[in-house]
């Protein structure tokens, strides 16, 4: 048995503290335990951590180890995976999750994957999916054996995944997902304004022409659209929050202050403050009126997704906006990210800018 401590960077000037036991059988781990202390003090968690580490030995040694499960599969533990009440799973995400129930790879337990059992699945996807789906498969496997390894004590040899995932790649096999860059046309884009228009002057339950012009300029996300509360709006700085907001990681608790601009807070101060939300409806929903417009239109290949991308180019190109700036509406935390943005084409940017101005034609009542 063996005993490591480790101590992570700062911070906000917090040391913390791991401790990792483990239990070697003919030089193999065959047994390993993690915790970590981070709440309170450098020196506390330090301490907190090597009195863990002695009773957790204490207890094994009169205990013995427990028993490891070896016998999950890709299946049982999508199964497992998915029942945590406290884990949050959007569409898409549970959609991919029961996809991969579905193939072979599926059925064969976890201890006994290996590279060429990745390999064989991936050159079997390929021949219905793009290499960008493909890789997407290997994610989701990916973060299946962690929570095995983790919450559930199983073995799971990830080694044998990050093996076959660097030659997959390697040969262009899988592959990360393609940016989007497509943007309305002007031409488009008068045809949805003109549309909504008149849907919205005969019917007025989902007002579809405001929400496409919020989300032109506020570049909100439609999920996050339909969630923005009149109480979390601050008048003097025109500023709203979006409540759990988009996260790789950590999406539950992860509100974020973003900045209306004045288009955006116009339309919105239009809206009926009859209830909680600023826009009660489904975003399904919205997302299905908006698809059928554009098959109604004759638009093809365009999401309402992509008015977000608009909306973060508009913010450079009209609006000259710094990177630091345009992030305070987009909320991008990796800054990265939104420099695409400001290496558009020639073409691209007059394609905005006709856009913009056509809105402002169309449009004028909405923004004075």
């Amino acid at each position: 048995m063996a005993t490591t401590l480790r101590f992570r960077q700062k911070q906000n000037g917090i040391i913390a503290s791991t401790a990792t036991i483990r239990i070697y059988e003919n030089r193999e781990v065959v047994y390993q335990e993690t915790k970590t202390f981070s709440k309170s003090s450098s020196a506390q968690n330090k301490a907190m951590a090597e009195l863990w580490a002695r009773k957790r030995e204490a207890e094994l040694e009169i205990n013995g180890i427990p028993i490891l499960q070896a016998n999950y599969t890709l299946s049982d533990l999508t199964d497992l995976y998915m029942d945590d009440p406290l884990r949050t799973l959007g569409r898409t995400k549970l959609f991919d999750l029961q996809k991969l129930k579905s193939y072979p790879i599926a059925d064969k337990p976890i201890n006994s994957l290996t590279s060429q059992d990745y390999t064989q699945h991936i050159n079997s996807r390929l021949k219905t999916v793009k290499p960008q789906t493909a890789g997407n498969d290997l994610i989701w496997i990916g973060v299946l054996l962690d929570f095995a390894r983790v919450e559930l004590n199983a073995k799971a040899d990830m080694d044998e995944l990050r093996s076959a995932k660097k030659h997959l790649k390697s040969v262009g096999k899988i592959a990360r997902s393609e940016e989007r860059e497509r943007l309305p046309t002007p031409e488009e884009h008068k045809k949805l304004l003109e549309y909504f228009k008149r849907r919205q002057s005969i019917k007025s339950d989902v007002p579809m022409l405001d929400i496409l012009l919020f989300a032109m300029y506020s570049t909100r996300r439609l999920s996050e659209i339909t969630r923005i509360k009149w109480q979390d709006n601050d008048g003097e700085f025109k500023t709203g929050i979006v409540r759990d907001a988009k996260h790789p990681k950590h999406k539950i608790g992860n509100n974020r202050t973003f900045n209306y601009g004045e288009e955006a807070w116009t339309i919105m101060k239009r809206q009926k403050s009859t209830g909680e939300f600023i826009f009660p409806y489904n975003a399904k929903t919205l997302s299905a009126y908006f698809t059928n417009a554009c098959k109604l239109l004759g638009i093809n290949d365009l999401k309402f997704h992509d008015y977000r991308h608009w909306g973060a180019s508009e913010k450079f190109v009209v609006k000259g906006l710094h990177i630091h700036e345009v992030a305070e509406y987009t909320l991008h935390e990796d800054w990265k990210t939104l420099k695409r943005y400001t290496h558009l084409s020639p073409r691209e940017k007059k394609q905005v800018i006709e856009v913009h101005e056509l809105t402002k034609t169309h449009c004028e009542q909405f923004f004075f």
